[in-house]
């Protein structure tokens, strides 16, 4: 980055967050099912249910707070504003973690606050003393030392940096400009010799504030709309494995029932469907996102009556029996009334029927002069005894997004 910024060229990171999808998913979820217009806009920085989510370090989810180390200190610092959720995000870094006790402890009474100097107080109170950001060093810079903004800035870039031979020069800058001032020497040497320690764990505001921003919007929709959040959320993960098991983990703590793959009702992500949660055809193993997108297409018109009439209406190409086979076990058809070992037996007379239709894709139907003949090939159930309990459920496990139910015994992913 140096060698190019010195023959004047510019480096840029650009980042991709998945959290704004999950946040204008969410919320296009929550406007539907309740007929609003929420925006983020109307999201208050203050809501109790939202820093009770923080409080209670209930963050699976929630951008920059997943982890369980950042959870232990949201426990223990019970954040009441959203200035303290903030200063958690900016001090939850290598450096800034040596400054964790001590923020906690002066929030809750327990450590005296104190500041380098008292005229500091104004820049350094909503932070307990403690300097956290890197902006409160421009603001230190400018208000002791009478530096300008610019100027300020340089010393903040310099402490950022750790260049040892500017910050020296800089104290001799820093030094006389708050002499002048009327401060002591004394005075000003111990709040300079502060701001080079900061050099250790400074943090830039406004990229805290921006992140932190982003987590309050996402806890807020999940402290208040839990299962539209937990829908989007689940979406946002589909072909992850262990994120998906935990999620859903999380789903059945806050008591939001999961509803199981549909043929009918669900459709490429997670819904949200009568307070429940419906699951997503694209987790079944062996489907590809083109089928899934055919099915969801091809039920506008009108619903899929039972089996045999899906096989009909699908396309001929994808409709394989590896295809068919993770749908029945994933229990797509359980809602046309017939145990999954019936649709098994009869999914080779199914795929048999289809192929004797022709290619719809080419035009051709053997069938289309003579409806009566075509509703006397059309195959009948060819019944089984049911498959047992545990089994059904195996097999459901198994043909479900690989192990995403491997942490969780087979009887418990019992879902309708």
């Amino acid at each position: 980055m140096g060698d190019l910024e010195k023959i004047g060229l510019l480096k840029m990171d650009f980042l991709g967050l998945r959290n704004l999808t999950l946040l204008d998913r969410t919320l296009k979820n929550v406007n539907y099912i309740r007929d609003t217009e929420l925006t983020l806009q109307d999201i208050p920085l203050d809501d109790a249910k939202t820093l009770q989510i923080f409080q209670k370090g209930d963050t699976t989810g929630i951008f920059q707070f997943e982890s369980d180390g950042i959870r232990r200190v949201l426990k223990h610092l019970r954040p009441t504003s959203f200035e303290d959720i903030v200063a958690t995000n900016a001090l939850y870094r290598p450096g800034p973690m040596e400054q964790i006790d001590t923020f906690i402890a002066r929030k809750h009474g327990k450590q005296d606050i104190v500041y380098p100097h008292p005229d500091l107080e104004p820049i350094l109170g909503v932070t307990y003393g403690i300097i956290v950001y890197q902006e409160q060093i421009i603001q230190v810079a400018s208000a002791m030392a009478g530096f300008s903004l610019g100027e300020a800035d340089l010393l903040r870039r310099a402490v950022s940096k750790k260049k040892a031979d500017v910050l020296e020069e800089e104290r001799i800058h820093f030094v006389s400009g708050a002499v002048k001032k009327g401060y002591t020497q004394a005075s000003a040497d111990e709040v300079y010799d502060l701001i080079v320690r900061f050099a250790n764990y400074g943090f830039n505001r406004s990229h805290a504030v921006a992140y932190s921003k982003i987590a309050f919007q996402l806890a807020y929709l999940k402290a208040n709309y839990p299962a539209a959040f937990m829908a989007s959320l689940l979406s946002a993960v589909i072909g992850n494995d262990d994120k998906i098991s935990q999620y859903i983990t999380e789903a059945k703590n806050y008591g939001i029932k999961m509803s199981g793959p549909s043929i009918n009702s669900s459709y490429y992500h997670f819904q949200v469907e009568d307070d429940a949660i419906r699951f997503s055809l694209r987790v079944i193993r062996k489907v590809p996102s083109k089928f899934v997108l055919a099915i969801v297409n091809e039920r506008k018109g009108a619903p899929f009556k039972d089996f045999f009439d899906f096989c009909e209406r699908m396309p001929q190409k994808q409709l394989t029996k590896q295809v068919l086979e993770a749908l029945i076990y994933a229990g797509c058809f359980d809602e046309f009334g017939k145990d999954r070992a019936t649709y098994i037996a009869s999914m080779d007379a199914a795929l048999q029927y289809v192929s004797l239709l022709g290619d719809d894709e080419k035009g051709i139907n053997l069938f289309t002069t003579d409806d009566e003949l075509f509703r006397k090939m059309k195959p009948k159930y060819r019944e089984a005894s049911p498959l047992p309990i545990d089994e059904k459920l195996e097999k459901r496990k198994k043909n479900m997004s690989g192990n995403m139910f491997r942490r969780i015994p087979s009887r418990s992913i019992m879902i309708n």
